[in-house]
């Protein structure tokens, strides 16, 4: 009877001790119970989850977002100085010899002008036209680095009005009613962006 009851008394003792053992072995969560009233401020130390949660939008409010984003977008643009020399010797090229020397410098002039406000792709200025106010953001290299700038683009122009603006300036400063068709026909040749996206 006594090694009976050391018996059970070996086996509760086993029984007890890997009971201690497993609860031991068992992992142990880390909860804190966490306490907050609505529109109270965080009482507790950073929050943060493990795992990344997608916030999916419904697609109403996702078009809405995408239509103020294309809205509010500026985009940007860089100067090409090479499009500018490139024209006016093309210009010069295909005229001479077929206008006078001072039309041909009067409209160089013109064209120097166009070029230095800016002539941009006809689908970019019709997007910065309804802009406002109309800005553009200008990519610069310089000894190796770029800068970003937001410049100004009202007084930029597209080929089409660039041309309508030098046809207006050099009828109103010389005795024709219109450009000639050779000088018309050079200039539209001629005239190509030189603010490129």
């Amino acid at each position: 009877m006594r090694k009976l009851s050391q018996i059970a008394i070996a086996r509760i003792g086993i029984l007890l001790g890997a009971t201690a053992l497993i609860l031991f072995l068992l992992p142990h969560s880390d909860r804190q119970s966490y306490t907050y009233e609505l529109n109270q401020p965080w009482k507790y130390p950073l929050l943060t989850a493990d795992f990344d949660m997608p916030i999916l939008r419904d697609s109403a409010s996702a078009n809405v977002l995408r239509d103020s984003i294309d809205a509010n977008f500026i985009p940007f643009v860089a100067r090409d100085a090479d499009v500018e020399t490139a024209s006016l010797t093309r210009f010069s090229n295909t005229v001479s010899g077929r206008a006078k020397h001072s039309d041909i410098t009067d409209l160089q002039k013109l064209l120097r002008d166009v070029y230095s406000r800016g002539v941009l792709d006809t689908r970019l200025y019709e997007h910065i036209k309804g802009m406002k106010p109309r800005q553009l953001r200008m990519m610069v290299k310089e000894n190796g680095a770029t800068t970003v700038s937001t410049i100004d683009a009202s007084a930029m122009l597209s080929p089409a009005r660039a041309f309508e603006y030098i046809d207006s300036i050099y009828v109103r400063h010389s005795s024709a009613r219109q450009l000639d068709g050779d000088l018309a026909k050079a200039l539209n040749i001629c005239l190509t962006p030189n603010m490129m996206t």
